[in-house]
């Protein structure tokens, strides 16, 4: 969820836009071995994605109240590395961007980073 505050008072209340992009993707990757245990990728996919987009706001900013939502299909890219702690194990670091996330007339058009950290395991 991504959320930002708007500073905006109506009549000393607050209203709050809330942004919701979820959905799925489609990647092709490439691995670049730099040593036997470090390993750098680049990833670029589409994603399919519902965007939600609300501004709950309180009496009497409760006339900018509403939600809407908006499917779209974005672009996405990823950087990242794998470092192989064992034969199993990988801890893995990666960052993706997605851009033209919903849409301008429905929710608003948005752009996404992630920063991510895992580990995988290999039975």
């Amino acid at each position: 969820m991504i959320e930002a505050q708007h500073g905006a008072r109506l009549l000393a209340q607050r209203a709050r836009l809330v942004e919701d992009p979820g959905g799925v993707e489609l990647a092709a990757s490439a691995t670049l071995p730099l040593t036997a245990r470090l390993s750098l990728f680049g990833k670029a996919a589409f994603v399919a994605v519902r965007t939600k987009s609300s501004l709950p706001a309180s009496s009497p900013a409760g006339a900018a109240d509403g939600s809407r939502s908006a499917d779209s299909l974005a672009p996405l890219v990823g950087l990242g590395a794998t470092y192989k702690l064992s034969d199993a194990v990988d801890l893995r670091a990666e960052y993706d961007h997605a851009s033209n996330l919903g849409k301008s007339g429905k929710t608003g058009k948005m752009s996404a980073n992630m920063v991510s950290l895992g580990m995988e395991y290999r039975f």
